[in-house]
């Protein structure tokens, strides 16, 4: 018993902790007139199992200053011993194996702080609270596994902080708590498995926090909530899988920043009981209600305040509801409602502030239903989509600040309806939609602030969607669209501000469609077009910042354009590797331009040929390396070896004799080119990992 600074006769000066069935003994005897402690008092909860039994040597004890804990007692059976306390702070009563009751506790009629009445094992009842009227903090009643109703609370009308009713096993009702009015920072009643109705609480109008229904397996309704008209947080109803409806919600108008979630609820058919709702300042969510087939209960809203995300709801053929929504402040996301066959109630909305999303709705067969949208905050996604035939209804879409991803719709043939879409914040991928042919609805397209990726569209024949398209601000990526027989659509792009990659097109024949192209930033990979015969099309390439790499396009053999040729002349790095003959290395095309000068290899060797560097016999490892590696030169030949960057700029050179090591510990991680001619006039070059 911690019973320092004390004066006998009267109370101790400090906090008072019991913690033995002596010490509380003691108490009474060296204290027999004490009846305010000026601290805290805490009964029990000492290491082991307290003893403590009996507390009527507290008899005489009316206030407690700060906190009364009382826990971890298991042979206390009740707390008679403190039938004079009348005011405590705060009131913990924690895993008492024995209690049943609280009585004792009668002269309680407020407590300023919070009151935690959690994990006892026998408690039936709260009778002996029933002079209590307001809690000033929160009041939690948890994992209380023979707590059957809230009998004792019956005079309870506010509590400024949260009320929390959760894992209390028995817990069938909530009918004590009818004159509670105030719920000050909100409501959660969660996983309650016997509750079947919320009677009681039928004195709330609002709740000033969040309202929080979660995982009670019998609750069948939320009648008690009948006069609730304002929640100035959220409204969670979740994981209730007997709730059959919400008619008890009938005069509710106002959802907070919280949001309204709905999920997850088994046999939910309806949202009716929410037709009065007509303010929404968070996030709509409504999500995996398997038996849900209508919404039209939410006709009064006008505007979302956050977002809307209605997925994995397996029979929800309509968005009926929501058809008087003019703009939502975040995300749109409609997706994986196996029964969704139209988007036409969300004709009214004008404004996205976030992303939109359609996705994974099988029987979705068109946009319509979008066609009031003008403005999207950020991306645009169409995903997975299986019966999608068109994009159409899109024409009054004036701006997309993110990126746009139309992929994965097997049935869609034509991207139309983006006819008033002239600029593109991210990136545009269009890319796995099977029998897609015309992209012709983006004509009016001129900027995209991030990349471009068609790829594995396989019946796609043409650009032409692009043509008024002149900037393209990151990577541009062309990959295997096995019917694009040439890139006209991007006729008016003059920069790409990344990497161009070109590759594995087998229709592609030429680069025609680049003719205005004078800028890429980054690399420029024109590589396993296996149809393609000239670079015509790069007449104006002015600057690649990297490399422009030309490979393994076995039936290129026209690469001489007045493009490449002035490019080479301004010795901007290139490789040429495994083209037809004429394209095959620097020096064909050299010769092409019309003389050797000009360019430069990705080797910095400018004079010599590609067919000697490829057969040298120079062997390089490890590869990669952590720093050094070793040249092993079995010809007896010296030579000199370059280290370059992948810009080509020369990073370290050594001469060598017949075996060697380099040393790359001083370089930073990255991609180089590892260089080597020997004496004899042959080389090799080497791509160099270094870890």
């Amino acid at each position: 018993m911690l019973l320092s600074k004390t004066i006998f006769g009267q109370c101790p000066a400090d906090d008072v902790v019991l913690t033995t069935q002596a010490q509380v003994n003691q108490f009474g005897s060296n204290f027999p007139n004490c009846t305010v402690i000026p601290g805290s008092l805490t009964i029990g909860g000492g290491p082991g199992n307290s003893n403590i039994n009996n507390l009527t040597a507290l008899r005489n004890i009316v206030a407690v200053d700060d906190d009364l804990l009382i826990s971890d007692n298991p042979l206390l059976g009740n707390l008679s011993g403190l039938s004079n306390l009348a005011s405590v702070a705060g009131l913990e009563i924690v895993n008492n194996d024995k209690i049943t009751s609280l009585n004792g506790l009668q002269k309680i009629t407020a407590v300023p702080g919070d009151l935690i009445i959690d994990g006892n094992a026998l408690l039936k009842n709260l009778s002996g609270l029933n002079g209590l009227q307001t809690v000033g903090g929160g009041l939690d009643i948890t994992n209380n596994p023979q707590l059957a109703s809230l009998n004792g609370l019956q005079a309870l009308n506010s509590v400024a902080g949260e009320v929390l009713l959760s894992e209390n096993t028995l817990l069938s009702n909530t009918s004590a708590l009818a004159a509670l009015t105030t719920a000050g920072e909100g409501m959660e009643i969660s996983f309650n498995p016997a509750l079947i109705n919320l009677s009681g609480l039928t004195g709330l109008s609002t709740v000033a926090g969040d309202l929080l229904i979660i995982s009670n397996d019998n609750l069948a309704n939320l009648n008690g909530l009948n006069n609730l008209t304002w929640i100035d947080g959220g409204l969670a109803l979740e994981l209730n899988p007997k709730l059959v409806n919400l008619s008890a919600l009938a005069n509710l108008w106002h959802i907070g920043i919280g949001g309204l979630g709905i999920a997850d609820n088994a046999t939910l058919k309806t949202l009716n009981g929410l037709q009065g709702l007509t303010s929404l300042d968070g996030d709509l969510g409504i999500e995996l209600n398997p038996l849900l087939t209508n919404i039209s209960a939410l006709s009064g809203l006008t505007a979302i305040g956050g977002g809307v995300e209605i997925e994995l709801n397996n029979t929800l053929a309509s968005l009926n509801g929501l058809q008087n929504i003019t703009s939502i402040g975040t995300d749109l996301a409609i997706s994986a409602n196996n029964a969704l066959v139209n988007l036409n109630p969300l004709s009214a909305v004008s404004t996205v502030g976030g992303s939109v999303e359609i996705e994974l709705s099988p029987l979705l067969a068109s946009l319509n239903g979008l066609n009031g949208l003008t403005y999207v905050g950020l991306d645009f996604n169409v995903f997975g989509n299986n019966a999608l035939l068109n994009i159409n209804g899109l024409n009054n879409l004036t701006y997309v600040g993110g990126s746009m991803v139309i992929e994965l719709n097997p049935l869609l043939a034509r991207i139309g309806g983006f006819n008033s879409l002239t600029a593109l914040g991210g990136e545009l991928l269009i890319g796995l939609n099977d029998v897609l042919t015309s992209i012709t609805g983006l004509q009016n397209l001129g900027a995209i602030g991030g990349g471009v990726e068609i790829e594995l569209n396989p019946v796609l024949n043409n650009l032409t969607g692009l043509s008024n398209l002149t900037y393209i601000g990151l990577d541009l990526d062309m990959f295997s669209n096995n019917a694009l027989t040439s890139l006209n659509g991007f006729n008016n792009v003059t920069t790409i501000g990344g990497s161009a990659t070109i590759e594995s097109n087998p229709g592609l024949t030429s680069m025609a469609g680049l003719n205005s192209l004078t800028t890429v930033g980054g690399e420029f990979i024109i590589a396993l077009n296996t149809a393609m015969t000239s670079l015509n099309g790069l007449n104006n390439l002015v600057t690649v910042g990297v490399l422009l790499d030309i490979s393994d396009n076995p039936a290129l053999s026209l690469c001489v354009t007045a493009g490449i040729c002035a490019y080479l002349n301004n010795g901007g790095p290139v490789n040429f590797e495994n083209n037809a003959t004429g394209c095959n290395t620097l020096a064909e095309v050299q010769t092409g331009c019309g003389g050797a000068g000009g360019g430069q290899s990705a080797s910095g060797f400018d004079d010599q040929p590609e067919a000697a560097m490829d057969h040298a016999p120079v062997a390089v490892f490890p590869n990669p390396t952590s720093g050094i590696i070793t040249l092993a030169n079995p010809s007896e030949v010296g030579g000199q070896v370059r280290l370059l960057d992948m810009n080509g700029s020369l990073v370290a050179e050594q001469t060598i004799s017949q075996n060697a090591v380099f040393d790359l510990t001083a370089q930073p991680p990255g991609v180089y080119l590892l260089d080597i001619r020997l004496e004899n006039n042959t080389g090799i070059r080497h791509k160099i990992i270094r870890n």
